[in-house]
């Protein structure tokens, strides 16, 4: 009953439903598309390598773009560049629903994340600033519920079944679908109440304003003065581990572990299914207990599975392993988050939102660069960088909870 009263309190504010539900959409659509982006990349004749380098130009366009976005978003207020974004991302998904080509691809890729990033910081910011206070890690937990767990379990399953099904279409059908989805979101926020009372915003202050934000950088790089700079390590090190990974999860698992794509599918909704269900018990028990105690419980059992995923065969192994990485999953994102959202004044979230994702894109490049290179000199190469990774935020998290009251 004390969790369903806290459910209750946290869906009672609009801004939350409105982006929920938003986000929730968008995710059950794009997801179904987007877990096999390296694949479609692939059958557009893209190699590992320049898998890795796409994904290297994404970090590096989402740093220049995420920048003055977040000071924008403490400037102009959140609204508006939600609603913006919103509706400019659908053109994105309509250039790689029909691109022929790799090099198409690449550029629609690009563009997408420049325009997300436009409009992410904003949307986040929002969220919490309409989170209460004593609820924020029950709040986060929500987010990754309701915009993550749910919509992309049933997003992985259609996709990967259609795939099975049809194919190449199948996809460029999800990415048209996409676009659709992006427009009524758009039309869907302008219900938002804005947050930050702020100056309007028009096409030439956006202009002056994104100049602006470069030159006042360094009031970003103030706000890690004022907090734990060791939440910020941490924000690297996970740059850098997204780097080295996330180009070739799915390319692992369908050329080396050896599951069909439907299969694939599968393993995605079970993790999602299982993170559901363990998520918002650990975010409500870190609310009352402390969340850096049970955020230590990651590092360790994410290294163990990263070698359980490296050595499994088969679709039976390879569902035990992503059912088993549920679990220290749910002990981290909304317990991160919500240390971070405790961390900083609601008017400077988001330009600390874009310190956070300057660090990460800074990291990611770097990482992402090396990645395709090292999977095709050993395809367990990105996998034992991330191992290491996690290893060296256990570390971090060890010396702030000895130096933490």
């Amino acid at each position: 009953m004390r969790f369903l009263g806290a459910a209750r309190k946290v869906l009672s504010r609009p801004n939350i439903r409105i982006i929920l539900l938003s986000w929730f959409s968008i995710t059950l659509v794009s997801q179904a598309f987007v877990q096999f982006a390296p694949d479609y990349m692939r059958r557009l004749g893209g190699t590992p390598e320049l898998i890795g380098l796409l994904n290297s130009a994404v970090s590096l366009v989402t740093l220049f773009v995420v920048i003055p976005a977040g000071y924008m978003a403490d400037k102009f207020g959140r609204k508006s560049l939600i609603v913006w974004g919103l509706l400019f991302s659908a053109l994105p998904s309509l250039i790689n629903a029909f691109a022929w080509c790799w090099q198409l691809y690449f550029i629609g890729a690009v563009l997408m994340a420049a325009v997300q990033q436009f409009f992410f910081p904003a949307m986040y910011a929002m969220f919490q600033d309409s989170t209460p206070k004593d609820l924020r890690a029950l709040s986060f937990s929500f987010l990754d519920i309701a915009t993550w767990c749910i919509p992309a379990s049933i997003g992985f399953l259609l996709g990967g079944y259609w795939y099975e099904k049809l194919d190449i279409l199948a996809l460029r059908i999800f990415l048209i679908a996409s676009s659709f989805v992006y427009i009524s979101a758009s039309l869907f926020s302008l219900k938002l109440r804005e947050t930050l009372h702020a100056a309007s915003l028009n096409v030439k202050a956006m202009v002056k304003m994104f100049f602006l934000a470069y030159s006042r950088l360094r009031e970003s790089i103030e706000i890690a003065r004022n907090i734990v700079v060791d939440l910020l390590a941490v924000d690297l090190l996970i740059g850098l581990y997204t780097g080295f990974t996330s180009g070739f999860w799915l390319i692992y698992t369908l050329d080396v572990i050896g599951v069909s794509r439907y299969q694939w599918g599968v393993l995605e909704a079970s993790w999602n299914i299982l993170y559901t269900v363990l998520s918002p018990f650990a975010a409500a028990a870190s609310d009352r207990r402390g969340r850096l105690k049970l955020m230590l419980i990651a590092p360790p059992a994410l290294i163990a599975l990263h070698a359980m995923f490296i050595s499994c065969r088969g679709f039976s192994q390879a569902l035990l392993v992503w059912l088993l990485w549920a679990i220290p999953d749910a002990f981290w994102y909304s317990l991160f988050e919500a240390t971070w959202t405790d961390a900083v004044q609601a008017e400077m979230r988001g330009r600390a939102i874009t310190l956070r994702v300057t660090v990460r894109s800074i990291a990611q490049t770097c990482s992402a660069a090396a990645s395709g290179f090292m999977y095709s000199l050993n395809s367990v190469l990105p996998f034992i960088a991330g191992m290491a990774m996690w290893a060296c935020i256990l570390i971090v998290l060890l010396k702030l909870k000895s130096t933490s009251p």
